[in-house]
């Protein structure tokens, strides 16, 4: 292969790379609800907060607390721990 056309391949892969994996730009909490948008100001997903709020994000995670737990989510609203407070 030349050097061209490897450079071209490498270049699609980072492309939809980008697109498959987003990361967490903002989070606004509205009533019960977390409304997650990536960097392209899409919603990625929402979680339910319940009565509980909103604690804080990155760009790769999203803190829910409810009650004495924090719940942690990924930027497709998945769960991925608690730990009691």
């Amino acid at each position: 292969m030349k050097l061209l056309e490897v450079l071209l391949i490498a270049c699609s892969v980072i492309k939809i790379m980008k697109e498959v994996i987003m990361t967490i730009s903002s989070v606004v909490q509205k009533g019960s609800t977390a409304y997650v948008y990536n960097e392209k100001n899409q919603t990625s997903c929402t979680i339910s907060i319940g009565s509980g709020s909103l604690c804080r994000f990155s760009s790769t995670f999203v803190c829910v607390k409810r009650g004495s737990t924090l719940y942690v989510y990924d930027e497709k609203g998945r769960s991925k721990g608690t730990k009691s407070i």
